[in-house]
């Protein structure tokens, strides 16, 4: 049984890491989706909107973890290898 909860959790956190790997990647492709668009056919309104937003594309979105970190595979891949070693540490021990 707890094999089994310790799978779904590990799983669940992949889930979340997932998506939020997929709002920075993304985040990262508005500006090129804008550039790519018909742009130069648009209103003065438009255009300045457009404008603001390539320019807050520039920056990429992510999700934090309160004041810690992003959200990313890469962050997720370092928490399984802490969790593989705090384990081995304590089966060792025992």
């Amino acid at each position: 049984m707890t094999v089994f909860c310790m799978a779904f959790v590990i799983f669940e956190l992949f889930m979340i890491y997932w998506f939020a790997q997929g709002v920075v990647d993304e985040s990262i492709n508005v500006g090129t989706c804008i550039g790519l668009s018909n742009w130069y056919e648009a209103d003065v309104k438009t255009l300045k909107m457009l404008q603001l937003m390539m320019i807050r594309s520039s920056r990429r979105l992510a999700l934090r973890v309160g004041p810690f970190y992003d959200m990313e595979l890469d962050v997720f891949l370092k928490i399984c290898k802490m969790m593989y070693t705090v384990v081995t540490v304590f089966k060792r021990n025992l």
